[in-house]
């Protein structure tokens, strides 16, 4: 066999790597993290922020209930711009905490 068919991308080794190892949710939390102020607007980012993606599922926490249920009406707006970050449609749900 040629060396150039035994080729692998780096991207398609890491994603495998991250799927075998069950760390594809961190690394989709830290990107979401990372834009987290763009995503939710500069006043709900300094109340909120995004603490896990498992299973389509984005988990917020809130410091208190009044930011809770700000984002509450926001939860469709937050599921389009967080797949807009990711590229892909990796939310489906948002659970408020």
């Amino acid at each position: 066999m040629r060396r150039t068919e035994r080729m692998t991308p780096i991207g398609d080794l890491i994603t495998r790597i991250l799927q075998r190892k069950g760390w594809q949710g961190h690394v989709l939390s830290a990107r979401v993290a990372t834009q987290w102020e763009a995503i939710v607007g500069p006043v709900n980012a300094l109340h909120t922020r995004p603490a896990r993606i498992e299973r389509g599922r984005l988990t917020i926490e809130c410091d208190h209930d009044t930011w809770r249920t700000e984002l509450q009406f926001l939860k469709p707006e937050i599921i389009e711009r967080v797949n807009e970050v990711l590229g892909k449609d990796a939310v489906r749900e948002v659970f408020l905490r």
